[in-house]
């Protein structure tokens, strides 16, 4: 069981840098993209949930169409209350 435990805690420290000013958190954006043409599967109708979040391309003239959605890793960052702490961001998004 001691294996278990010690490789989340090994992992959540990874994507943290510790300096003098406090903790760095690298936060890398990715943008998973989906599509297919027309017709081999129909272009969703429904609403995507709302925000800024998702995007849906209706499909062009030669009927592909689109998915976009944003994710961001770590998903989740906790800090103490009034410890220093900077954010790297980086992303792979157009």
């Amino acid at each position: 069981m001691a294996l278990v435990f010690a490789f989340p805690l090994v992992w959540a420290d990874t994507p943290a840098a510790q300096t003098a000013q406090g903790r760095v958190i690298y936060v890398a954006t990715i943008e998973p993209r989906g599509g297919a043409q027309q017709d081999k599967e129909l272009f969703p109708q429904a609403a995507l949930p709302a925000g800024d979040g998702y995007r849906k391309t209706p499909p062009d003239a030669n009927g592909r169409w689109e998915v976009v959605t944003y994710q961001r890793s770590p998903g989740t960052i906790v800090v103490r209350e009034g410890e220093p702490v900077t954010l790297e961001m980086t992303s792979t998004c157009r």
